[in-house]
Formats: structure tokens, sequence, C-alpha cells
């Protein structure tokens, strides 16, 4: 068993070191933008029970420099049941350029976000849709920027995303491990691989949406609005795709406030990577091989306890993993301008197996977890 087991870290060891060092390579190729038009863009942002995070959103969106009459905010209430509503209807003399929906009413197959993002996306009367969340903050210069980069044949833009940053070690650690997965995110589109966006940042074209039926596909799914959606529209369509890098570009968003909401949405994108064999089997494979490479220490961890002389084996297991993450760290840190989170690191380093593994395992589950919880 232990050749076997040795044999198999030796394999996917290599994968994984690869492919970290190719992630690192992307990064020192970003895609600048170019395109001098003005086309007239939607921005559509589903929300629930977002009291607390509206006003904060909408004053963020009234200071863009994208001229007013050459975009729409369409926001969709997905059945909240706070303010949410009030807080949008008394915004709308102050904001010419809001519409608002509501899913209340809707027939329709969609499950959760995907069924308020799909009404907007249909009532939106634009070639250019963007979409972000309501604990999101941006710049003056985020939609220009974002929009900037639709030249020639870019059907997708993937945006940048960051956790606010403050001083306990739990919201680091979210920062940290979001600023790593952004940085692959990065490295992987600015390769032409484009495997991963998020839905606090992300555009495409209205015409790849009707392409490819919507949302109809992934219906059974909680989430799959973005990363999954993406790989949907590549497959059928082979649109290019290409990474905001511009600061302008990028947003930040709220951390989430507890452990519990926190296991909830990450099972949740667990379980959207399941799917993903379905649609990227390159991406799955390397999703598969991530769990590997943080399942087997834990192995060769439990059979050193159990009496095996396997310690300097597990040492170098774990150097080499160590040092592969911090070389892509290092370089996420610099490039997204939070250097100060590399000193947690070590800690993430450690915390990071057991969780990558519980995740997995807790993927199964995923599909079962509703978007957001009712307060």
């Amino acid at each position: 068993m232990i050749m076997v087991l040795t044999i198999l870290w030796l394999c996917a060891g290599i994968i994984y070191g690869v492919t970290l060092l190719l992630f690192r390579l992307g990064l020192n190729h970003p895609t600048r933008p170019a395109a001098k038009e003005l086309p007239f863009v939607s921005v559509v942002i589903a929300v629930k029970n977002e009291e607390h995070n509206l006003p904060h959103l909408l004053e963020c969106l009234q200071a863009q420099t994208y001229p007013r009459e050459r975009w729409e905010l369409i926001i969709v209430d997905d059945n909240s049941t706070d303010q949410t509503r009030s807080i949008l209807q008394a915004q709308l003399k102050n904001i010419p350029n809001l519409k608002i929906y509501s899913v209340v009413g809707n027939s329709t197959p969609l499950r959760y976000k995907k069924a308020a993002l799909a009404a907007g996306i249909y009532n939106a009367g634009s070639e250019i849709i963007v979409t972000t969340d309501a604990d999101c903050r941006m710049g003056p210069r985020w939609l220009a920027s974002i929009v900037g980069y639709f030249q020639g044949d870019v059907g997708i833009v993937v945006g940048f995303s960051s956790v606010q940053v403050r001083q306990d070690f739990f919201t680091r650690w979210q920062a940290l491990d979001y600023l790593l997965l952004m940085a692959a995110a990065q490295g992987a589109t600015n390769l032409g691989l484009a495997w991963a966006c998020s839905g606090q940042n992300w555009a495409f074209r209205k015409i790849l949406f009707e392409r490819v039926g919507g949302y109809q596909r992934l219906r059974e799914r909680v989430g799959g609005d973005d990363s999954l959606f993406m790989q949907l529209i590549r497959k059928k369509t082979g649109a290019r795709a290409v990474f905001a890098a511009e600061s302008d570009a990028w947003v930040t968003t709220q951390p989430i406030d507890s452990i519990g909401n926190f296991l909830r949405q990450r099972i949740r994108w667990a379980a959207e990577a399941n799917y993903m064999h379905r649609l990227n089997p390159l991406f799955f494979a390397i999703i598969l091989t991530t769990f590997l490479v943080n399942l087997l220490p834990l192995i060769f961890c439990c059979l050193w306890l159990a009496g095996l002389k396997l310690g300097g084996w597990i040492l170098s297991m774990l150097l080499f993993k160590f040092g592969m993450e911090f070389v892509l760290a290092k370089a996420a840190v610099q490039k997204y301008q939070h250097p100060e989170l590399l000193s947690n690191f070590p800690l993430w380093f450690v915390v990071q197996m057991p969780y990558v593994v519980a995740m997995g395992i807790a993927s199964f589950w995923g599909n079962r977890i509703g978007w957001k919880k009712t307060r």
C-alpha cells in the first residue's frame, strides 16, 4: 500500500507543481484594455436580504464614470424578507437608469440566484452583461475598465475580486485563500485556459447567453452562474476570455461573518467543481489532483502515527508543497497589493490540507445547500 500511495503522490505532486508554476507564469502576461467604444451595458445584480449592503453598493455604482446614458442598472429581488425592496424603490427617483425586477410570480425551472439573474438578463437591453454582488465595492472606473476589455473577438471578461482585509485570523485567512483562487483564475485565463471566474465580477456578451440557452442546462445546480456557466459558454461557442488585470477593474467583497456561513459557501463552490467533469475534464483533473495533494500527506501522517517510519518522506512532501504554493502566494500578494497577507501563509498552509479534504468530501451534498438563508 505504501508503494501505491507513494506513486500516487509523485504523480499528483508533479502535476500539481507544474500547474502552480503555470499559474505563476500566467500572472506575468496581463491583457491590457484598448477598446475606445462605449457600448450600451447592463449591470445585472441578484439580491436577497441585502438591506445592509445595498446603500453602499448603490453609492459605488452611482459614482461610476461610464456615461450614465450608456448603461442600465438592473437589480432583481429574490424574495427578500427585509427592507431590500423598499430601499430599491426609494432609489428609483435618484438613479434614473435603475430598473427593478422580482422573481415573485415568475414560473421558471431555475433555482435560487440563477432564476433572479436570468430574469435580469432577459430584460437587459444591452450587448454586454456585467454582474457583481450586493456585498461588493468598486471604484469609479470599474465599469469603464471592465467594458474596455471587450475588444475584437473577446466574449468574456473575468474580473478580479478580493476579500476585505481585516485584523482577525479568520478574515485574513479568507482573504489569502481567495487571493490565491483569483491568482489561479488569472494565470489560467492569461494562458488561454479560462477555468474559473466569480459572479462578484465578470462580464459576457448577451448573445453568448442566448446561444447556450441561458442557465437551462445548469438549472438543477444551486450555483453555476459563474465558473460552470463560463465553461458552458466556452464549450458551446469557443468564446475568447480575457482577465481584467487593471486595478480599476477590481472589486472588494466583504468577508463571511461566521465559520458556518463560510463553510456553507465553500461547500456549494466545491459542489460545482464536482460537476466540472461534464464541461471541462482537464480542469476537473486539476481539481482532483489538488484534492489528492492535500489528502495524501494526511494519510501518510496517520500511518506515521500508527508506527511506520515515514517522518523523512512526510517532511519532503510538506516542503515540496509549501514551496510550490509559496511561489504563487508571494507573486499574488504583490500583484494584488496585499503584501501583509504573506505573513499568514504558514497558518494558511497548515489549515489548507484538512480544509480542502473536508470540502471535497462535503461537496457531494453541496447542491442541497441554498443560495442564502432567510434572515
